[in-house]
């Protein structure tokens, strides 16, 4: 079963550079369809969650694909949920049994805070924050220098506390909690001076004045540091993108949801991965491919 990085089309004509007869593009689209991709239980120790949305063309509509992950000890990710057009609050109840008071680590979207009973447990991403509130401002015909002027501040903030925590933790950890109750009274000010321009900014800046310190609430508390960022999922996002928004793609709920699956199960459990290439292709043996080589260009000796 190729990796698929293109369209059904394109994994038929790779295997067609190994195989001679080869499913037609119909059949391996139907193949992928029936998969059984989320009848296996999904088992993580992990307690940190990171999820993020992104749209891809649909039959009539955009649909909406809902990603959430689950990060262990080392680094490593599991696929805990992939959705198409269900909401963050329906997606809930799949991920409650795999994972045991999660910590989040997402962006600002709408709806994502719902995946996690404890909102205190919900990390803000820094790198979002800052960007979210540049673009506030700037849908609300603030100028360049006054949007620099916030933002700057705000970053200035927000990385500080950081680098606090980064340099703290193992050593005065009293000096982080007075570093959040710093960051704290730093974005109430910037909440004051966004309400002369922005009120949107502004009511954001101060949901972000609890939720983007979250990192450094917990380093202090527990001694455990925690992702600032969502830079994992993100990455994870990004190889997602490269299959589905094609601009000549038009995507059923269904298909859409099957191979982003199929995907996002490659890129996180290749060992899940490799068995349901087995199931599809009826064999345990696929690790090699007897095949013979040609040089097409005659060898040139010197002497």
């Amino acid at each position: 079963m190729p990796r698929c990085s293109g369209t059904y089309r394109d994994c038929k004509k790779e295997a067609n550079l190994f195989v001679k007869e080869f499913p037609s593009p119909r059949t391996i689209c139907r193949r992928v369809h029936s998969l059984p991709l989320n009848e296996e239980e999904v088992r993580t120790k992990a307690d940190l969650i990171q999820a993020d949305g992104t749209k891809a063309h649909g039959l009539g509509r955009d649909n909406d694909v809902n990603v959430v992950i689950g990060i262990g000890e080392n680094n490593d990710k599991k696929l805990l949920a992939c959705r198409v057009n269900v909401k963050w609050e329906e997606m809930r109840s799949e991920i409650e049994d795999k994972v045991n008071n999660p910590y989040l680590i997402a962006d600002g979207e709408r709806g994502i805070p719902s995946l996690i009973e404890k909102e205190d447990n919900f990390q803000l991403c820094l790198n979002h924050t800052v960007r979210y509130v540049n673009y506030l401002l700037w849908r609300d015909m603030a100028d360049k220098e006054t949007r620099k002027e916030i933002t700057d501040r705000l970053k200035s903030t927000l990385f500080t506390l950081k680098n606090s925590v980064l340099k703290n933790m193992d050593k005065d950890r009293e000096r982080i909690r007075s570093r959040v109750d710093w960051a704290v009274d730093e974005m109430k000010k910037l909440h004051d001076r966004a309400k002369e321009i922005s009120l949107t900014a502004a009511r954001f800046i101060r949901r972000a004045s609890n939720r983007a310190v979250t990192f450094a609430r917990v380093c202090y508390e527990k001694g455990k540091l925690i992702p600032w960022n969502n830079n994992l999922i993100e990455r994870l996002m990004g190889e997602l993108s490269k299959r589905i928004k094609h601009k000549w793609m038009h995507w059923s709920t269904r298909g859409l949801e099957a191979i982003a699956n199929l995907i996002l199960i490659g890129y996180t459990d290749e060992e899940r991965y490799h068995k349901l290439r087995d199931m599809m292709l009826n064999s345990d043996r696929n690790g090699y491919i007897s095949c013979s080589v040609i040089s097409l260009r005659p060898i040139r000796r010197e002497f």
